[in-house]
């Protein structure tokens, strides 16, 4: 997916099945985590961090990410963290930054989680625990009992 053109014509984008934006205005978003737990639990997708939703209109605009190497590194970091994420499962050359009209872009590649490595959890601080999310349509949902049986046969 060429971000320079999905950018250009952010009026007919919408998020879905395999893309979700996020804005990160004020640094990585805390339900980034969410998006790449339920994308590595199902098909894999593009988080494209640096893109603001009109709640109003379902309209995207591209901000761009100020600090975008700062947000890079914290991904990684958290990432990392055994705390916040219980697997990784990100390729070493998942993440970059893309630079379209001055403005940076942090784009992450999730890849979908091998049938060995589900269901990918992150800490969710609402329920003080691990939680497995998956991607249904344009939404990241809370896996079911039924969800994470299903990921264990899934090929």
């Amino acid at each position: 997916m060429d971000i320079q053109m999905l950018l250009n014509n952010l009026d007919d984008a919408h998020e879905g099945q395999r893309l979700e934006f996020k804005e990160a205005g004020a640094g990585l978003p805390d339900d980034l985590w969410e998006t790449y737990s339920a994308f590595a639990n199902t098909e894999g997708g593009k988080i494209i961090l640096g893109i603001s939703e009109d709640v109003a209109t379902r309209k995207f605009s591209a901000v761009g990410v100020p600090d975008a190497q700062g947000v890079v590194a914290s991904f990684w970091n958290s990432l990392r963290n055994p705390q916040r994420v219980d697997r990784d499962v990100m390729l070493y050359d998942g993440v970059r930054v893309e630079c379209v009209a001055d403005k940076d872009f942090v784009v992450i590649d999730v890849p979908r989680a091998e049938r060995g490595e589900k269901p990918v959890r992150v800490y969710d601080r609402r329920s003080k625990g691990f939680v497995a999310y998956v991607r249904r349509d344009y939404g990241d949902f809370k896996a079911s009992e039924e969800d994470i049986r299903l990921m264990q046969y899934d090929g």
